[in-house]
């Protein structure tokens, strides 16, 4: 998976404003949040068209774990 370094943010800024996680996230589909240098955590928008896919595999595991 490519990721636009645009789209990354660093740990500590992540959780003193979790706002500008959303807004990158809005922006490019995704935020990757990272720890040490690495990437650590991915946040998905998922009204996006290219994530209905995979909200549709989590509604489904979550449906057959009820």
């Amino acid at each position: 998976m490519l990721i636009d370094t645009d789209c990354m943010i660093p740990i500590e800024e992540a959780r003193r404003d979790f706002s500008q996680v959303t807004r990158l996230a809005d922006r490019y589909g995704v935020a990757v949040i990272i720890q040490n240098d690495r990437p650590r955590y991915l946040i998905r928008d998922l009204s996006r068209e290219e994530n209905q896919r995979y909200l549709a595999e989590i509604k489904e595991a979550i449906d057959n774990s009820q």
